[in-house]
C-alpha cells in the first residue's frame, strides 16, 4: 500500500520547511494542495536552494471544494502503491484547511499508511507570542462574518472561560479585521484583552494588543491596507 504524508509547510518564512517536509515531497508521485500555484512557488524555493532536489509530483487541486471528489481518486492511488503529500496553502493542513474528510475516510477504512511530517502552524505561533496564558487554549477557525454570530460566539467563550479560564484564538480575514474588531468595540466585550499578530516569521511581523478600540487605532495607523491572514486571540482574565 502507498501512503499519504500530510505536511506542514512555512507560514511565512520558506527557511522553515524541514528537511523531512522536502524528501517527502520528493519522493511523493501525488502533491495535494490547497493551491497549487502556491506550492509551486514552494518548489521553486526549494530547487533554488538545494540544486539536487527535484520535485516531480503531479500536483493536484485539493480544497473545500474539491476535497470529497478527490478522496476515491486517492484511495486508487494509495491502492496502487503510490506515495501522496497534502499540503495546504501554510502551515500545518486540517487546522482550517481542507484534510480532515480524507483522513476520517482513510482511518476509518483502516487500510492505508497515514503519517504526518510536523512543522510550523500560526496557531501556536501565535499562541507563545500573545503574553497570554498558554494553556488551556481553544482554536475557533474563523469567526462568523455576520454580527449577531460574532457575538454570540464571544459569549459562548465568555461562558466556557467562566468554567475554566482558557486562552481563545481564531483568524481573520484581512478585509474583516476592522469590522470584527468595531462590532466588539460597540458590544459588551469592548473592554477585553485581544492581542493580534499578522506576518509572523516574515520581516514585518507585528503584534499588536489592547482593546477593540485601541486596536483599531493600531491597525490603521500601522495599516493602510491589511495583507494576509490575521491571528486573534483573547482571554477574559
Amino acid at each position: 500500500m502507498g501512503r499519504l504524508t500530510i505536511i506542514a509547510t512555512p507560514i511565512g518564512n520558506l527557511e522553515d520547511i524541514s528537511q523531512r517536509a522536502i524528501s517527502a515531497l520528493k519522493e511523493a508521485d501525488f502533491l495535494l494542495a490547497e493551491d497549487t500555484r502556491k506550492l509551486s512557488k514552494l518548489i521553486q524555493a526549494i530547487s533554488s536552494t538545494y540544486a539536487d532536489i527535484e520535485i516531480q509530483g503531479q500536483k493536484i487541486r485539493f480544497d473545500d471544494h474539491t476535497e470529497q471528489k478527490e478522496i476515491p481518486r486517492v484511495i486508487e492511488w494509495l491502492d496502487q502503491n503510490l506515495n501522496v503529500v497534502l499540503v495546504s496553502d501554510a502551515g500545518t493542513p486540517l487546522v482550517s484547511d481542507p484534510g480532515f474528510y480524507l483522513v476520517k475516510t482513510l482511518t476509518r477504512l483502516g487500510t492505508h499508511e497515514i503519517t504526518s511530517i510536523p512543522g510550523p502552524s500560526a496557531v501556536t505561533n501565535a499562541l507563545v507570542l500573545s503574553g497570554l496564558p498558554p494553556y488551556p487554549f481553544m482554536f475557533l477557525g474563523y469567526l462568523p462574518k455576520k454580527k449577531g454570530e460574532l457575538l454570540s460566539k464571544f459569549s459562548t467563550s465568555k461562558a466556557i472561560h467562566d468554567e475554566i479560564s482558557t486562552t481563545f484564538i481564531c483568524f481573520e480575514s484581512p478585509y474583516r479585521i476592522i469590522q470584527t474588531l468595531k462590532i466588539l468595540s460597540e458590544s459588551e466585550f469592548k473592554d477585553i484583552k485581544i492581542v493580534i499578530l499578522s506576518e509572523m516569521t516574515k520581516q514585518y511581523e507585528k503584534r499588536l494588543s489592547g482593546t477593540a478600540e485601541a486596536l483599531i487605532s493600531a491597525l490603521e495607523e500601522y495599516y493602510a491596507q491589511p495583507k494576509g491572514e490575521f491571528v486573534m486571540l483573547w482571554h477574559f482574565g
